[in-house]
């Protein structure tokens, strides 16, 4: 139930962030604002504006057909006589390269020069009027009725003589007549694509004024907030320990500023005036290179159990190896480099998105968010690629950065709850240590060596009860090891915690006791099963057992940690109830194997075999996401159970039937919880029966019904528990319609010299018969089942 709850609740976080970012999406176009779809459109290089008022209705797009004179430099004066006129031209779309475009069977390449004509029809020349001239990356010069209006670089016919330049601006002109000759020169001998790649807008200047204004309170708003939130988490980087996840985090927001500065309107221009070409494409180049990079990062650090460590370290460095090309001069900007990038960025992608669906499928928080994100970036820039060609899409301008914004807003709400929660000291301590020992552990150990301060807070934390249990946790991320301390916060429990493999190592030396480590999968300066070999060549699986904690479920990961030496699994997230029913149960494991190990007669009494705690582990364990509270009850049956065998050696002769019926019946929960519909329990006890009987001599009898009966048929069985009196007696029968035995096994299971199994039945009847006089009675057949009946008088009678 917890668990749904908090699904559902994240569930309900993540609609309201996704339609936060719908709706800021809207309002950012609105700001933008888009441009009517019914304006019109130049059509074969003119463009008719004679019914339309730039003031009242708007600005309009210059995106369309334009005349076009490849490898020329043409003025409007080149136009005015028949002599000098240059020919009809061609006619090709804007925006669009050069190189894209086919001038009567032939294709202009990559570097060279041309001249792009538009004529205008304008409905009055009284107006002034503004151009926006986007990013065009090459150099460029505009004329209006032959003049210069606007220009960037030096356009030049010959390579040597042309400067390229990156310079988006709004100029504003009054036309000299209705019929505006609107001329643009173009040189490109340096970028992959020339000629208008970006297209036009004209307007009013007024409009076009206003336009300018919010477009750069826009920019600037998104710019501060990725810039505070960048210095906000580098400062949480330094506070809370140097926690990688916030490094990065902080990283990436930056690289947003940035690449918010470098592209579209390049709004950086007007902080570094005069900033080179080189300067700009390396900033964007470094944006994108190092972006990716640094999210691949990022997204290990949030599922470091998930990923595959070694795929994750080959994206990452092929990662580093684009932003060295940044370093080799001009390399970043060859197309084969460019193309390796973009093949490179499909396979990060697909990698995780896959790693991203099995991570939801596992119930992994934080996954769906990213998921979301993930696809909302491909969204965006599926729009952004369709915009470039003139379709009809949802936004006019380009809206990649906004998601990028919005991005980074999504991912500050999952990161704060992940990570930023109160730091634990660097220093190893206990929780129910009051403040004043806590910070005389400080003091007294920040000047001393790593060693003297181990060693003088683990003696400090054992001075306080000498009956809590001390656990170790160990895990890289803060944010697990406060809730481990939360959630341990009972007398009985001391928690020391470390973040890597090395402090753990010598924890575990310079402790004087130790019951438990709680161990995260995956850990700083080594990898948490190289950790478990390292502690099991120390210690065995009962001196101190060893529960790894992970986001993994696959079966090749709980090999791996059962081969290392780890008891038990423990998936993250986990019920409180369930980390403390693990732990109590464990400690309980433990107390019985140093108890059997001081007492001759304890396996007499209480025969609990390594394989049934696995399997019952198991069976927990895979309980645990699809139905926590199960495998809770589970865990509190199997504490009970191995409490209650423990304590039974330490009793007198005798103990109530009551509480071995109830230990029986604890046995049969665990076993019903891993056989499910193949085993079927019945009981018939008469509730008021009052009579004490010797410890464990039912619950053994009962294990072999299960094992060596019902469960020997694929179809499973039932299983019988009968208590009643009858003449004087009380008569105990457990019985099942399993695989039975045949009458020569019978005849020789209760002997005392049988070797062939069945002990734990030989020493039931032993001491039986040494008591009353008179032992077990069992009635088996083959292929029917197997009936055992215990007679034992009631008090008062004549045992002989």
């Amino acid at each position: 139930m917890v668990v749904q709850q908090k699904r559902s609740i994240a569930c309900s976080t993540y609609c309201l962030v996704i339609l936060f970012a719908v709706v800021l999406l809207v309002a950012a176009s609105a700001m933008k604002g888009r441009l009517k779809e019914s304006s019109p459109v130049p059509v074969e290089g003119v463009l008719q504006l004679g019914d339309w008022n730039l003031q009242e209705d708007g600005r309009v797009s210059l995106s369309g057909e334009w005349t076009f004179y490849w490898n020329r430099l043409l003025t409007s004066d080149d136009f005015l006589t028949d002599e000098s006129k240059p020919g009809a031209g061609s006619i090709v779309r804007v925006p669009q390269a050069w190189s894209q475009s086919k001038l009567d069977g032939l294709k202009p390449g990559r570097k060279g020069y041309a001249t792009y004509r538009l004529q205008i029809q304008l409905q009055t020349a009284s107006d002034v009027l503004a151009l926006k001239i986007p990013v065009l990356p090459t150099a460029y010069e505009v004329m209006a009725n032959g003049k210069t209006i606007a220009e960037a670089g030096n356009v030049s016919v010959r390579e040597e003589n042309a400067v390229a330049a990156y310079h988006p601006q709004t100029v504003f002109f009054k036309p000299q007549s209705t019929m505006l000759d609107l001329i643009v020169h173009i040189s490109n001998y340096t970028e992959r694509d020339g000629g208008m790649v970006e297209g036009f807008e004209l307007g009013s200047s007024d409009n076009m004024r206003m336009l300018r204004e919010q477009e750069l309170a826009g920019t600037m708003f998104f710019l501060g907030s990725a810039i505070m939130i960048s210095l906000y988490y580098f400062y949480t980087w330094i506070v809370y320990g140097f926690v990688p996840a916030a490094l990065y985090y902080s990283l990436l927001c930056m690289l947003a500023a940035v690449r918010m500065l470098v592209i579209d309107h390049m709004f950086i221009l007007q902080l570094v005036p005069g900033l080179s070409v080189g300067w700009l494409t390396f900033l964007d180049s470094l944006s994108l290179y190092g972006g990716i990079a640094i999210a691949i990062l990022f997204i290990h650090q949030l599922f470091p159990n998930e990923f595959n460590r070694s795929i994750m370290k080959a994206l990452t460095w092929v990662g580093m190896l684009f932003n060295l090309t940044l370093v080799a001069g001009a390399l970043h900007l060859n197309p084969a480099i460019r193309m390796a990038f973009y093949v490179y960025i499909g396979a990060a992608g697909s990698y995780m998105l896959f790693m991203l669906m099995h991570a939801i499928r596992s119930g992994r928080e934080g996954a769906m968010a990213r998921l979301t994100g993930l696809l909302i970036c491909v969204m965006a820039l599926t729009h952004d690629y369709l915009l470039n060609y003139q379709m009809n899409i949802l936004f006019n301008k380009p809206i990649m950065y906004y998601v990028i914004f919005l991005l980074i807003f999504m991912e500050m709400i999952d990161f704060s709850k992940r990570f930023l929660k109160p730091r634990l000291p660097r220093r190893i301590r206990s929780p129910d240590e009051p403040s004043s020992a806590r910070e005389t552990v400080t003091e007294e150990t920040a000047a001393k060596p790593n060693k003297e301060a181990m060693e003088l807070a683990a003696t400090k934390s054992e001075q306080g009860s000498s009956s809590a249990l001390h656990i170790l946790a160990v895990d890289e991320d803060s944010c697990w090891l406060r809730l481990i301390h939360d959630t341990l916060t009972d007398e009985r429990y001391k928690v020391a915690s470390v973040m890597n493999g090395a402090e753990a190592l010598a924890h575990i030396d310079h402790s004087r006791r130790l019951d438990i480590v709680l161990l995260n999968g995956s850990v700083s300066g080594m990898s948490g099963i190289e950790l478990v070999r390292r502690i099991r060549s120390r210690y065995s699986h009962v001196e101190l057992p060893i529960v790894m904690m992970s986001f993994k479920e696959g079966m090749m990961d709980i090999r791996e940690g059962f081969q290392a030496g780890v008891n038990d699994f423990l998936l993250k997230p986990f019920h409180a109830q369930e980390l403390q029913a693990r732990i109590d149960m464990y400690l309980e494991m433990k107390q019985l194997a140093e108890s059997a190990a001081t007492s001759e007669i304890a396996m007499l009494q209480a025969e609990i075999k390594p394989h049934f705690l696995y399997n019952t582990l198991n069976t927990a364990l895979s309980l645990t996401l699809e139905e926590p509270q199960k495998a809770h009850d589970l865990l509190l049956k199997l504490s009970y159970y191995l409490r209650n065998s423990i304590q039974m050696k330490h009793t007198s002769k005798f103990i109530g039937l009551s509480e071995e019926i109830e230990l029986v019946k604890s046995y049969l929960f665990i076993e019903k919880a891993r056989f499910g519909h193949r085993l079927h329990i019945e009981y018939d006890i008469d509730d008021s029966l009052d009579i004490t009987v010797p410890p464990l001599i039912i619950q053994p009898i009962m294990e072999n019904a299960v094992k060596h009966g019902v469960t020997q048929k694929m179809e499973g069985g039932k299983v019988k528990l009968t208590a009643r009196a009858d003449n004087g007696y009380l008569i105990i029968i457990v019985e099942d319609n399993g695989a039975g035995m045949a009458i020569e096994r019978v005849e020789t299971l209760l002997h005392s010299d049988n070797k062939s199994g069945g002990m734990a039945l030989i020493n039931i009847h032993q001491r039986l018969l040494l008591i009353y006089g008179q032992g077990l009675s069992i009635w088996s057949e083959l292929g029917q089942g197997t009936k055992v009946e215990i007679r034992i008088p009631e008090p008062g009678m004549d045992w002989t």
